[in-house]
């Protein structure tokens, strides 16, 4: 993840490093799996910003693709 934010923010591998660390403790990011093999995924605080066109919008399109799969149901 830091060095994928680096090449995206034109930012040095360490401070995007620090980037992550802190959006982590700010619960946006969650940050899961093995010390070494960190994998990341979407925090309590995320934001979802997504358009939809609302011809042929189903109407539980949205939450069935953005939100259900971030909830253990």
């Amino acid at each position: 993840m830091s060095q994928h934010v680096a090449t995206r923010l034109g930012l040095g591998v360490s401070a995007a490093r620090g980037l992550v660390r802190k959006l982590v403790q700010l619960q946006w990011l969650q940050r899961v799996g093995a010390v070494n093999r960190p994998e990341y995924r979407p925090g309590a605080f995320r934001q979802v910003v997504r358009r939809y066109t609302l011809a042929g919008l189903q109407e539980d399109g949205p939450w069935a693709n953005d939100f259900a799969p971030c909830f253990d149901m």
